[in-house]
C-alpha cells in the first residue's frame, strides 16, 4: 500500500515532518498511531524520502538554533550542501562528528538551544554517569499533552537481563539463543538492550496508568512486569491475574480498561 500524499494530514509539530498527523488535540494519539501503522506498508522510497526529510530538518534546526553546531566547524557548510544537492544526505550525514561526553560536559549551555519548536513540552534536567561513571547533565524534552492516560497490559521488554535468565520463550529467548551462539557479545547485547528497557521510561512517566500481570506468564514473566509498575513515576494500579499467563485478563481486562478511562475523564 503506497503512501497517498492527499490523505487530510498535518505535520504534529514543525519539528516533526514525517510521518505526518492530525494536529487536532483529540486525534493526536490516535493518529500518531495510525501514521506509524502507515508506515509498515510503506515503498521503499516513501520511506527512504521521509526520512531524509526528518534527518534534513534535524541538521537545519540545529544549525540554526544550537549554538554550539551553529559556530561549530562544518556543521553549516553540510547542510548547504545538503540543500545543493539533497541526494548527498547520506554522505553527508556519514560525515556528521559523534558528539562524545567530553564535549557534552565542556560545552555544557552552548548545547542548548534558547527555544523549542511548537508542540514540545517542558525542559528538564537529567543527569547520567552512563556506563563510564562519569556525570553528564544533558536536557530532556518531550511532547507535552498527548497522552492523558496508559493502559499498559502485560509490557514486553522490561528487564531484559532477568527475562532471558528466567524464560525459554520467544521473544526473550530468541536473545538466549543469539548469546548461546555469540556467547563474547554479552555485554553489548544488555547494554544495548538497556536503551529500550522499560523500567528506564517508566520512571519518567507522569500519565495515570493501569498496568495488567499473568503470574503464569512465560512470555512476559510478572517479576518484569512488577519492576516497570514499581518504577513508574504516574498514579497507577495494577490488575493481577494469579492463573492466568500473557492472557491476562481478556475480556475482563477490557471492561476495567473501560473503567480506568472513564475515572480519567477519557470515557467516549
Amino acid at each position: 500500500m503506497a503512501h497517498s500524499t492527499k490523505r487530510p494530514f498535518r505535520p504534529l509539530s514543525p519539528f516533526l515532518a514525517w510521518p505526518s498527523f492530525f494536529a487536532t488535540p483529540p486525534l493526536v494519539l490516535s493518529s500518531v498511531v495510525h501514521g506509524l501503522e502507515l508506515s509498515q506498508t510503506e515503498q521503499p522510497e516513501a520511506l527512504e524520502l521521509g526520512r531524509q526529510t526528518q534527518l534534513r530538518l534535524l541538521l537545519e534546526w540545529a544549525v540554526n538554533n544550537v549554538p554550539y553546531y551553529r559556530k561549530a566547524t562544518g556543521y553549516a557548510d553540510m547542510l548547504a550542501s545538503i540543500r545543493r544537492r539533497p541526494d548527498e544526505l547520506d554522505a553527508v550525514w556519514a560525515r556528521l562528528p559523534i558528539l562524545t561526553k567530553a564535549q557534552l560536559r565542556s560545552h555544557g549551555p552552548r548545547l542548548h538551544a534558547p527555544s523549542l519548536p511548537a508542540g514540545h513540552g517542558k525542559v528538564l534536567p537529567v543527569r547520567t554517569s552512563g556506563s563510564t561513571g562519569t556525570r553528564a547533565d544533558p536536557l530532556m524534552v518531550g511532547l507535552s499533552g498527548i497522552v492523558r492516560a496508559a493502559a499498559i497490559d502485560v509490557p514486553f521488554m522490561c528487564c531484559w537481563r532477568r527475562a532471558v535468565e528466567i524464560t525459554d520463550d520467544d521473544p526473550y529467548g530468541e536473545l538466549r539463543r543469539y548469546l548461546s551462539i555469540h556467547r563474547e557479545l554479552e555485554a553489548a547485547v544488555f547494554r544495548t538492550v538497556s536503551y529500550v528497557d522499560g523500567p528506564n521510561f517508566a520512571a519518567r512517566a507522569t500519565a495515570p496508568a493501569l498496568f495488567s500481570v499473568g503470574l503464569m506468564d512465560v512470555i512476559c514473566p510478572p517479576s518484569t512486569v512488577f519492576a516497570a509498575y514499581n518504577d513508574y513515576a504516574g498514579p497507577k494500579d495494577i490488575s493481577v491475574w494469579p492463573f492466568n499467563g500473557h492472557e491476562a485478563g481478556q475480556q475482563i481486562q477490557q471492561s476495567e480498561r473501560y473503567a480506568f478511562f472513564a475515572r480519567s475523564g477519557l470515557a467516549p
